[in-house]
């Protein structure tokens, strides 16, 4: 699938995505105290579940929505788990 968009290589997949999820902690990061650690990690966390609702259900998904739901799921995925240590327990 990620041939199509110029990402054939394994390599060069996996730095895509993981660039994508360290731009979403540098994101988390800098929102952080202007936010609040809840209002940031209750909303990316639903974003998270409606990405992997769309992604269960629709079968005939097409290539382009898949690619988009991954870039936004990495990107929602890593505001989440980039704030776990700063919310108390």
């Amino acid at each position: 699938m990620l041939s199509g968009y110029g990402l054939g290589d394994g390599l060069a997949g996996v730095i895509a995505f993981n660039g994508l999820a360290l731009v979403g902690v540098v994101v988390a990061v800098l929102l952080i105290e202007r936010i609040g650690r809840r209002k940031l990690t209750i909303p990316q966390q639903w974003v998270c579940a409606v990405v992997l609702l769309i992604l269960g259900l629709w079968s005939s998904i097409p290539p382009v929505v898949v690619l988009i739901c991954f870039l936004v799921f990495a990107f929602a995925n890593a505001m989440c788990t980039g704030l776990d240590g700063r919310l108390p327990g």
